[in-house]
């Protein structure tokens, strides 16, 4: 049996021009869950990250903290698959959709990136209209055509590695719910309410055999948990 770390990438740049960058909480995120990881024991033998900028970044701050302690990883594979979804294209194509049904949306819409509070009543009400499916999408990825990029980019892990091995895939938090749901079965909505539970550089573990996986823990954050670290338990 092989164990799966998925991995959340640290903190991004919330509101910025470029979201993917990450934040100085994001790198001090990353360096903590390394420290705790490599002090408990945990080597891996390989690798993943997404195309993203946020989830390579992760990876190499994760990494270079075990070289600096010689103990040297391959060299991360680039796995498309898990790649967040493109929340900014789904909140563009939905949103002129919901303020239409809904006029009173309008002022969080307006606040959408200078308000945490307006920030995440339109994200919660678009991402489960993007799960719904039942309107235009204008053709973004949907949340059918997501769950099976997710899907193979599990499936691809598991055939590479798939007997007595340890690996981590630094992620995103969409990718790591639907992975959740590949593993234990949950309706999608289910789905997307635990995605925004996931702390930044948390870890759900999953194990795996013979192309069968199952959730071994989620959302695990203790690093951030200990000492005066809790400012940084974030979630965007």
């Amino acid at each position: 049996m092989s164990e799966l770390y998925c991995i959340r990438h640290g903190q991004a740049s919330f509101g910025s021009e470029n979201y993917d960058v990450l934040s100085p909480a994001g790198i001090t995120q990353s360096g903590l869950l390394a420290a705790r990881l490599f002090q408990s024991g945990a080597r891996f033998d390989a690798i993943f990250t997404g195309t993203l900028e946020r989830q390579r970044y992760s990876a190499r701050a994760f990494m270079d903290y075990y070289a600096a302690r010689g103990s040297h990883m391959p060299e991360p594979v680039i796995l498309p698959g898990l790649d967040e979804y493109d929340s900014r294209s789904v909140l563009t194509t939905l949103i002129p959709g919901m303020v239409s049904e809904d006029p009173a949306l309008k002022a969080d819409v307006d606040a959408l990136f200078t308000s945490r509070k307006s920030f995440q009543r339109v994200f919660e009400r678009a991402m489960l209209r993007w799960i719904d499916g039942g309107y235009d999408s204008g053709g973004i990825e949907s949340w059918a055509v997501f769950q099976r990029r997710v899907a193979a980019g599990l499936e691809l892990i598991m055939t590479a590695h798939p007997s007595g091995k340890t690996v981590a895939a630094f992620t995103s938090g969409g990718t790591i719910s639907a992975a959740v749901q590949y593993a234990i079965g949950i309706s999608g909505a289910d789905t997307m309410r635990l995605c925004w539970q996931i702390v930044n550089s948390s870890v759900t573990r999953f194990k795996y055999s013979a192309g069968r996986i199952a959730l071994a823990s989620f959302n695990n954050f203790s690093h951030l948990e200990t000492g005066d670290h809790g400012a940084l338990i974030t979630y965007r």
